[in-house]
């Protein structure tokens, strides 16, 4: 008898692939291989892989890190619809977090990294981001308890002096290179 390998369906989610044309045909490529794939702005529980262009910061590629999925290149399709056949994604990509950075974690706000972020990103953003996909918890009061600190500037670090020992202070830059790593 031959043995036969069992796959677990590839649902596929596209992010930052800007020309039209292009991502069109790897959509294609992508059904023609037996993939599902997730148009516009839908991402749910359900996503395998995100296919992305290089270096991809979008609010798809954050919530694929932080829930241990494959963020692979275009060129993943590309190569697996020349072989007919999905393959190893190793060469195209990778899984950064077996377990998001904020489960089970306290995070608190700045008033200054609000205020200095809130043209960058909805917070409503960040909150579902922690709490929906992460599963941390927010508290919008007491930084004492919190894990991660989130200040407006490096120097606001001095101002938490009541802080948990282990506190680490995130700011943007910060907060963003922890869910998704460049390199």
């Amino acid at each position: 008898l031959e043995k036969r390998r069992i796959t677990k369906p590839i649902v596929l989610s596209f992010s930052g692939v800007r020309d039209v044309d292009t991502l069109n045909d790897l959509m294609n490529k992508a059904r023609h291989l037996k993939a599902t794939v997730l148009e516009g702005d839908l991402f749910d529980s359900t996503v395998t892989h995100l296919v992305t262009s290089p270096n991809c910061r979008t609010a798809k590629a954050f919530i694929a890190s932080i829930s241990n999925k494959w963020i692979v290149s275009t060129e993943w399709i590309v190569e697996s619809a020349k072989q007919e056949r999905f393959i190893p994604e190793k060469e195209y990509g990778r899984k950064y977090h077996r377990t998001s950075p904020f489960y089970q974690k306290m995070v608190y706000f700045s008033e200054s990294f609000k205020q200095k972020n809130k043209q960058k990103l909805n917070m409503k953003h960040f909150f579902n981001l922690i709490q929906l996909v992460g599963g941390g918890t927010i508290t919008h009061t007491d930084p004492n308890g919190a894990h991660y600190i989130l200040i407006g500037e490096p120097e606001e670090i001095t101002n938490y002096t009541e802080t948990r020992e282990n506190a680490v202070f995130l700011t943007w830059v910060d907060f963003f290179t922890l869910i998704l790593p460049q390199g």
